[in-house]
């Protein structure tokens, strides 16, 4: 199964993927960084999206 990941180290928070698809990402304000919530199914489609629009390239799909 593929699961979306961020390189916390490229993240620049510029919150699209918030926007594209707040049902996978959210903003941890105690930390300050973008992390993705635990789901059984990605929406691939939105997550896709996400990542088309991540201007430092900082998201991606990983083998669980």
């Amino acid at each position: 199964m593929k699961i979306p990941a961020i390189d916390q180290g490229t993240c620049n928070l510029c919150a699209g993927c918030l926007e594209v698809c707040p049902e996978v990402f959210s903003f941890n304000k105690n930390l300050g960084f973008i992390e993705i919530k635990d789901m059984m199914i990605y929406p691939e489609d939105k997550i896709d999206e996400a990542i088309a629009l991540c201007p430092e390239d900082s998201i991606s799909w990983e083998d669980e």
